[in-house]
């Protein structure tokens, strides 16, 4: 199912000879072709502005896509350095760093949206900015107790013993036994950033319009939710089966990289 989406917003140009911003108001509201008044020309129907929903739907996969993994790279990187610093320092960092992760829990994303959109205006850059930042707690807290538990295993221990300084055990011995966590979570965090995505820009606070997104899409039909289902069913079911098709792999690469579950049904 993931492959799909993906193949999907790559070759959305190939799939399609529509533009995902090209209107043709003569064309509005037309059906899914399956519906009576539908036709071949837009498989999946036509939006209120005449734009080809099949289209908009593939070349919205990209954004949404984009939009999601940047922000678990960003919220990766920041949680992966924090956790480390926690778990292998202890102490008064990790104090700070712990109380800035139960702070941060309690900060909702769609505040801090209205908030960097009410100062600095509505952009990707600013959205990639809000994700990234309400992610990197679940990172830190999580490997806080994985590289506590690393920092007690002997080969950290000899490694010390033989000289090596904090930053040589951190990234030569923590780092590298905090991959396969490092993993799931970013997997499962994919399914999240797609659902914060589509509800901030359902709300206008997400990809700034003419850009095509899975929740503008969403926003774009619920107007005509009643005379043309079509434009919020069809983003809706893209989105669920995205997330789900996420958090159906996240889950297997929990079982195959965690030797406690590996060969459990």
């Amino acid at each position: 199912m993931l492959a799909v989406v993906v193949v999907g917003a790559v070759g959305a140009p190939l799939f399609t000879h529509y533009g995902p911003t090209t209107q043709a108001l003569v064309d509005r509201l037309k059906p899914p072709a399956w519906n009576a008044g539908g036709s071949g020309a837009h498989l999946l129907g036509t939006d209120t502005f005449g734009r080809d929903v099949f289209s908009r739907l593939l070349f919205g996969a990209r954004y949404s896509l984009l939009v999601a993994c940047g922000a678990v790279i960003g919220s990766g990187v920041i949680g992966v350095v924090l956790g480390a610093i926690a778990g292998y320092a202890g102490g008064w960092p990790e104090a700070v760093i712990m109380r800035a992760v139960d702070a941060q829990q309690a900060l909702s994303a769609i505040l801090l949206a209205l908030m960097v959109a009410a100062l600095f205006g509505n952009s990707l850059l600013n959205l990639f900015i809000v994700l990234a930042v309400t992610g990197w707690s679940t990172y830190t807290r999580i490997l806080f107790g994985v590289v506590r538990s690393i920092r007690g295993q002997e080969y950290v221990s000899a490694a010390i013993c033989l000289g090596a300084r904090p930053w040589e055990v951190v990234v030569y011995h923590v780092l590298r036994n905090m991959v396969s966590p490092i993993i799931v979570i970013s997997t499962l965090q994919v399914g999240r950033m797609l659902l914060l995505e589509a509800g901030l820009s359902f709300l206008g606070l997400g990809v700034p319009e003419p850009l095509p997104a899975w929740g503008t899409m969403l926003a774009d039909g619920y107007r005509d939710i009643f005379t043309a289902s079509y434009l919020t069913t069809i983003p809706g079911l893209a989105i669920t089966v995205a997330v789900f098709a996420v958090n159906l792999l996240g889950d297997g690469l929990r079982r195959a990289l965690d030797p406690h579950l590996r060969g459990t049904a």
